[in-house]
C-alpha cells in the first residue's frame, strides 16, 4: 500500500497516464486523487471494523446483540467523514488504487479480529467480562496495535533516511554517493506516503472508537 500511495502522498505526484487508460488525456489533480484516496481510506477503516466485528459475533465470542448497533455506528462515522470531491477525481482514485486499498481493509480486519480476539482471551483469564465496555477496550488496544506497526515501519524508514545521508556526504566514490542519494530519495518518498496513510488511520480509528464509545454508553443509559 506504501508503493501506492507514493505516487500520490510522496514527491513524484500522480502519473495520470498509467493510472487511467480510460481517461487519456485528462487531467486530474494530485490534490483530487489525494482527497479520494482518503475517502477511500476512511471508508476502509470502517468496512475493515465492521468486517472485523462480524467475524468476532460469529466466532470469536463477542456477543452478538452489539453487531448491528456497531455496523449502524460505523457507518455514520464514515458518512461524516467523507469530504466532497470532484467525482472525476474519486473514479480515478478509485480505478488507480482501489484494489491496494481493498487489501489493506482485508489486512486491518484480520489483524483487528485476531487482537481484538487476543485481548480478550486474555482479559476472561484475569476474570474480565464480555460486556460492551470490554470489547470497546479490546478494539481499542486492536486498532492501537495495527497503527503501532505503522509507527514501527516510520522509524525503520528514518533509519534508512540516516544511513543514505551519511553515507552520502561521506567519504565514499561518486557512484557510491549517488546510490545513497537515490537511496535517500526512495526512502524519504516512502516515509512521507507512510506518514500520510498513518495520520489517516489513526484518525480514523480515534473517530470510530469515539463513535463506538459514545454508542454503547447511550445504549447502557437505556438498557
Amino acid at each position: 500500500m506504501g508503493s501506492a500511495l507514493n505516487s500520490v502522498f510522496g514527491g513524484g505526484g500522480v502519473d495520470i497516464g498509467s493510472l487511467l487508460s480510460t481517461a487519456v488525456g485528462v487531467a486530474f489533480p494530485p490534490a483530487g486523487i489525494a482527497m479520494g484516496v482518503c475517502n477511500m481510506l476512511n471508508q476502509c477503516v470502517g468496512d475493515a471494523v465492521n468486517q472485523a466485528v462480524g467475524q468476532l459475533t460469529k466466532g470469536g465470542g463477542m456477543p452478538s446483540f452489539l453487531q448491528d448497533p456497531i455496523r449502524e455506528m460505523v457507518d455514520e462515522m464514515t458518512k461524516g467523514m467523507k469530504q466532497g470531491n470532484d467525482p472525476e477525481c474519486d473514479e480515478a482514485a478509485q480505478q488507480g488504487y482501489g484494489k491496494d486499498v481493498r487489501d489493506l481493509q482485508e489486512d486491518l480486519s484480520r489483524s483487528i479480529c485476531d487482537r481484538a480476539s487476543q485481548e480478550i482471551c486474555d482479559e476472561e483469564g484475569t476474570g474480565g467480562g464480555k460486556g460492551g465496555g470490554s470489547w470497546l477496550v479490546a478494539l481499542a488496544k486492536a486498532m492501537g496495535g495495527v497503527a503501532g506497526k505503522h509507527a514501527s515501519k516510520l522509524q525503520e524508514l528514518s533509519g534508512k533516511m540516516d544511513q543514505a545521508a551519511s553515507a552520502k556526504s561521506g567519504g565514499g566514490s561518486d557512484a557510491d554517493k549517488a546510490k545513497a542519494a537515490d537511496e535517500f530519495t526512495k526512502a524519504q518518498s516512502e516515509f512521507q506516503a507512510e506518514s500520510q496513510l498513518f495520520g489517516m488511520l489513526q484518525n480514523s480509528f480515534s473517530n470510530a472508537l469515539k463513535t463506538i464509545g459514545e454508542g454503547l454508553t447511550t445504549m447502557a443509559r437505556k438498557g
